[in-house]
């Protein structure tokens, strides 16, 4: 009889270890679903690439014309100018200036300074009639690790690209007309050079500013009878006055077009 109760209470005691057993699994189970996310649920939290495309969708649109590096023992440095594709504010170049930034960060490749660059710095323009002057945004970081400077020009911030058309020109062709107009005045100067040769300075007994002045006044006449002349071509050719032609070369400075080198 006393073995009987001892066998019952084994018995017994096997199916309460058993028990507690499979409760630990499925307590162990239910705690891994609950902590693991389900690979067919997207879920309300963002993976890397979730996140990474988050970012990318509040950047202005925007286009690199030009990455200027440099590498040498002295630094190594990357310079981006930028254009915007999209009209924006200044939270959104922010974010922009703190892209580029990483992106200057991240690039590899130079000689010195263990490939890395030591100065970045970046300009967001609004058009790319705008480079090289009217910048709207700009970060700096000179020096690895140091703490980045940015600076947003609110005043230029809606600054619009220059009109496509003026004075009855497209903006092609005032960009011509514009490189045409330094061509012009070399031009001048050379054939007025042509017609009065300047004296040579280092011809002893021959020289003299007596003698070269009104040379040089000749050559000044000349020059700007030149230039009248193959500017009435131009006014024709264009179909635009003097001060139309005034407005362009100013309209070329201030955007900094190219001129012939």
């Amino acid at each position: 009889m006393k073995r009987t109760q001892n066998t019952e209470l084994k018995q017994t005691d096997r199916i309460k270890l058993l028990r507690m057993v499979l409760l630990g699994i499925v307590a162990t189970v239910f705690l891994m679903a609950m902590i693991l996310p389900n690979p067919g649920d997207s879920g309300n939290d963002l993976g890397l690439a979730e996140l990474a495309e988050d970012v990318s969708s509040v950047l202005p649109s925007y286009r690199i014309v030009e990455e200027i590096p440099y590498d040498a023992p002295i630094k190594t440095q990357i310079e981006y100018e930028v254009v915007l594709e999209e009209s924006t504010d200044a939270a959104n170049i922010q974010i922009l200036l703190e892209h580029l930034l990483d992106l200057g960060i991240k690039r590899r490749g130079y000689s010195y300074h263990g490939g890395r660059p030591t100065h970045i710095f970046a300009y967001v323009y609004p058009s790319e009639e705008h480079t090289g002057a009217n910048w709207i945004g700009m970060v700096s970081q000179i020096g690895r690790g140091a703490t980045p400077r940015f600076e947003i020009n609110k005043e230029l911030l809606n600054l619009p690209p220059p009109d496509e058309w003026g004075f009855g020109l497209s903006l092609d062709q005032r960009k011509e007309l514009f490189r045409e107009v330094f061509i012009l005045e070399n031009t001048a100067r050379i054939q007025a050079e042509a017609t009065y040769p300047s004296l040579n300075p280092m011809s002893p007994g021959y020289y003299s500013s007596e003698k070269a002045m009104p040379i040089i006044i000749k050559q000044r006449n000349e020059q700007i009878r030149i230039e009248n002349k193959l500017q009435e071509e131009l006014f024709q050719r264009y179909e635009i006055s003097e001060n139309d032609l005034n407005d362009i070369v100013l309209e070329g400075i201030k955007n900094n077009w190219p001129q012939p080198q």
